[in-house]
Order: C-alpha cells, then sequence, then structure tokens
C-alpha cells in the first residue's frame, strides 16, 4: 500500500522542537543477539547508516550557507537526527563481537542489495546493483570462513539460514583501477522515485560500512584477520564510488536534504509496517513521525529560496516498499549468470572480453603482489579448537588473533 506523503507531511509531523528526547529514553534497552529476529537487526543496522548519511550532508550544507535562518534550523533537525541516530546504534548489544557485527553487515547489504536489484526498473543501474551484490555475497562467504577461523562457530547463528554462504565474485579478482569504478551518471528527473531511494538506501548503507570495517579490522592481532578487513573495506569503497557516480550532480543542497529526509520517511513508515517486534515498531514509527516534519520544513524552504515545489523534487506518494526477504532464487540467477563480468570504465563486460589494457590488471598485480588475504583465509587454520566459545573464552581468543 502506498500512502500520499504530502498530506502526512502537512498533518502528522511532530514539531522538531518537541523531538528532543531524555538519556533514558532515545538510549533504550538493546536487542537479545540470541532472539532477535535477523531482518530486525538488518533494519537497525540500516536505518542507523542512514541517519548517519543524513547527518553528513547537512553538516555539508551547513559549510556552504551563510543564511543564519538555514544554518540554524538544520542545526535544529540534525540534532534530532543524532538522537534518532544513536537510539539506533545502542539498539545493538554490547556482547555482539566485532566479526558477528560484520557478519549481520554482510547480510543485510547482500539482501539490501538483492531486493533494490530485482525491484529496479532502470537496466543500466540494475546491472550495478547486480554486480555489487556478487562481491557482497564473496564478502559474506569470505567473513564466514574468518569466523570458523577464529570463533570455530556457525555463522547461521547470525544468519538463521537466510542468506547462503557461497562464494560469490571472489574478491581477488574484484580490485579496480580507481577510474573503473566511475559510472554513467543519470539524471535524477528521469529516475523513478524508487530508483532514488534505492541509490540513496545503498549509497548511505555502503559510506557506513566501509568505515565500520576500516575501524574494525584493527580489533585483531593477527595480521591475516586485519588483512582480510582491509582488503575487503577496499573494495567497499569501489563500491562507494560506483554508487556516488551514478547521482546526479545538479541536484542542489534544498533539494538533497528533502531527498534525505524522504529516504528516511519511506524506509522508517514501511519498516513500521514489516516489523515483528513491538518494541522495535514504535522506533520506526516515532521516527517516521518526526521525518514528516522534516520533510516539510525543507519542502517549505525548496519552495522558498529555489522556488521550486516538494513535488519537483519527490513523488506525492511514496513508490512501493524496499523489505528484508530472503533473496536466495534471484541471487543464484544473478550468480549464474553474471560472476564472470567485470568493471571496464562505465560498462561490465565479461572477462574474456576486458582489454589487454584494462588497467585493472596492473592495479590488482599490485595489490595481490603478496598474496590475497580473501584466498588465505580459507585455506589457514590457526589450530584452535573446534568448539563454541562462551563470551569469555571468545573474547581471549579474539585478543590472541
Amino acid at each position: 500500500m502506498t500512502i500520499n506523503v504530502l498530506d502526512e507531511m502537512r498533518s502528522r509531523g511532530v514539531p522538531v522542537d518537541k523531538q528532543y528526547r531524555s538519556w533514558s529514553d532515545f538510549t533504550i534497552e538493546p536487542y537479545n543477539k540470541r532472539e532477535v529476529d535477523t531482518f530486525t537487526r538488518s533494519r537497525i543496522y540500516l536505518m542507523g547508516a542512514i541517519e548517519s548519511g543524513v547527518i553528513d550532508h547537512s553538516n555539508t550544507f551547513l559549510r556552504f550557507t551563510g543564511n543564519e535562518e538555514i544554518r540554524n534550523t538544520l542545526a535544529m533537525i540534525r540534532r534530532a537526527e543524532h538522537q534518532q541516530e544513536v537510539a539506533l546504534n545502542y539498539l545493538i548489544p554490547g556482547d555482539e563481537s566485532p566479526l558477528e557485527r560484520t557478519i549481520a553487515w554482510e547480510q543485510m547489504m547482500v539482501e539490501l542489495t538483492a531486493y533494490c536489484a530485482r525491484s529496479e526498473s532502470d537496466p543500466y543501474i540494475k546491472q550495478v546493483f547486480n554486480y555489487i551484490l556478487l562481491d557482497d555475497f564473496d564478502h559474506l562467504y569470505r567473513f564466514c570462513e574468518l569466523m570458523d577461523l577464529v570463533e570455530r562457530r556457525d555463522p547461521n547463528e547470525i544468519l538463521q539460514y537466510r542468506t547462503e554462504i557461497h562464494w560469490g565474485r571472489a574478491t581477488s579478482e574484484g580490485h579496480h583501477f580507481p577510474t573503473d569504478d566511475i559510472k554513467q551518471g543519470c539524471s535524477r528527473r528521469s529516475m523513478s522515485p524508487l530508483t532514488t531511494f534505492h541509490i540513496l538506501t545503498l549509497l548511505n548503507a555502503k559510506r557506513r560500512k566501509r568505515d565500520f570495517y576500516v575501524n574494525q579490522g584493527n580489533q585483531y592481532t593477527h595480521n591475516l584477520s586485519r588483512q582480510v578487513y582491509s582488503e575487503i573495506a577496499e573494495i567497499e569503497e569501489q563500491h562507494l564510488t560506483m554508487l556516488t557516480s551514478l547521482c546526479d550532480p545538479t541536484t542542489t543542497f534544498f533539494e538533497l536534504e528533502l531527498l534525505n529526509h524522504a529516504c528516511e520517511a519511506f524506509n522508517y513508515y514501511n519498516f513500521g509496517q514489516d516489523e515483528t517486534d513491538p518494541r522495535i515498531r514504535r522506533v520506526w514509527n516515532d521516527h517516521y513521525y518526526m521525518e514528516l516534519e522534516h520533510m516539510r520544513i525543507m519542502g517549505e524552504f525548496l519552495q522558498r529560496f529555489e522556488g521550486k515545489a516538494a513535488t519537483d523534487v519527490i513523488s506525492s506518494h511514496f513508490p512501493e516498499a524496499i523489505r528484508f526477504t530472503s533473496n536466495k532464487d534471484y541471487i543464484s540467477w544473478v550468480l549464474g549468470t553474471q560472476v564472470g563480468l567485470r568493471s571496464v570504465g562505465h560498462d561490465f563486460v565479461s572477462r574474456e572480453n576486458v582489454p589487454s589494457d584494462w588497467l585493472s590488471n596492473y592495479y590488482s598485480g599490485v595489490v595481490n603482489a603478496k598474496g590475497c588475504p580473501c584466498e588465505q583465509v580459507v585455506h589457514t587454520d590457526l589450530n584452535l579448537p573446534r568448539h563454541r566459545f562462551d563470551l569469555s573464552e571468545r573474547a581471549g581468543v579474539l585478543a590472541w588473533v
């Protein structure tokens, strides 16, 4: 079911000065990692990432405007967004290890990208999503191997058998010369509303995932573990470049601010419809009503400062939802038909047809010159006992590894 979001934002938003909460109100009890539905966790990870991206854009907007009304309004909204982000990130429990979070990140990214790809109407953008999907699918496999190596645990304790553990496009073959990640820019005015939300959602998820890997790989002392994170983090940067290059460079700060809040509201609304945990559903619903007000304010600013109606930027009705569901059949089809594709400039070609002077061959030779960590992790054994550790035992092993 789609809703008239313009009617909603005019009548149901919460005033910004009523959105601020006490510490205990937005720092709430985390989920139980042994009981949480894996797609509830995926929704939490995703929305925390989107909040982070929206805050980053708001701060950038602040740097480039001298209008005090705009600066003050951005600050007011950004504080509410900050509390939303903290509320979401603090739903993640402290006993979830960096590697458990990594597996959860990869599952979220695989299922999100697969769903966006199979529901994407633009064939070029769909191809970009499918390409990224097979990289992430392989990343999940490599990190599952690392979990077996380090913790001797079954990753399905996290995945709950919703996502397959299987190689994708081999990570060792996915390292590109930087210019091979630049894709054809698209006009937002020719995009469907759903395509716009697909790109914004995936872009924010990728940005946060890359940052997580860059800052979590150093939690290990064993060099192979650190190098696996390092290798995969660089491909996350490649994906971030691909997705960013799709964006319309003519989009103004006001337009993107409105689009960001609309994307948040779109996902919060739909996740509120899908959520099975009543406590988490209240979070989605509360944040949705906050975002309606952020949309209303930015719609008014767009009219006042650029002479554009909100409907020049967003649709009056939300498109069909982005949902978390198992996409095993779709992923299997993409794996069977596209694993041999390679990124060459704006295009994707079969590996048999890449040009002889393809710069990514040179770059792969540089980074893989002393071996590929994501290949080594499949074949290495640290001779750890094969049983499930309790938390204290596992913490001791992780400190060594």
